[in-house]
């Protein structure tokens, strides 16, 4: 698995676990740009070029609620991807270790050597 796509999964999944967080921070934004009151109580009146937004702006303010939903829903996606990346790291370590190949860390100074000259016999 390429790492962007690991990078672009786990922006992803932060994404899905923090949006409710941004949309509630937006409301806050505009109502406050606005001078509008909002709060979770009710709904008041925000008028915005001739609109009322108020109503939008509560409902965009309670959806800080909805974290009761996707944190734990982030956090078993995070496990979930975890385990796969696990599997994946031991599966390509097992299939090296079956087909011989062995990584460049473990082969000694005297190997290489060799395999670089095979004509100079002694070190």
């Amino acid at each position: 698995m390429h790492w962007r796509l690991v990078i672009f999964a786990l922006l992803g999944i932060a994404l899905f676990a923090l949006s409710p967080i941004l949309v509630t921070a937006l409301a806050s934004l505009v109502a406050n740009a606005a001078g509008c009151e909002l709060n979770e109580g009710q709904a008041h009146a925000c008028i915005i070029a001739g609109r009322d937004y108020g109503d939008l702006l509560y409902r965009m303010g309670l959806f800080g609620w909805v974290m009761i939903f996707t944190i734990p829903v982030a956090e078993v996606a995070l496990a979930i991807f975890g385990i796969a990346l696990l599997a994946q790291f031991l599966w390509k370590i097992l299939a090296r270790k079956r087909s011989g190949i062995r990584p460049a860390a473990e082969t000694t100074a005297r190997q290489r050597i060799k395999t670089v000259d095979p004509k100079l016999g002694r070190l």
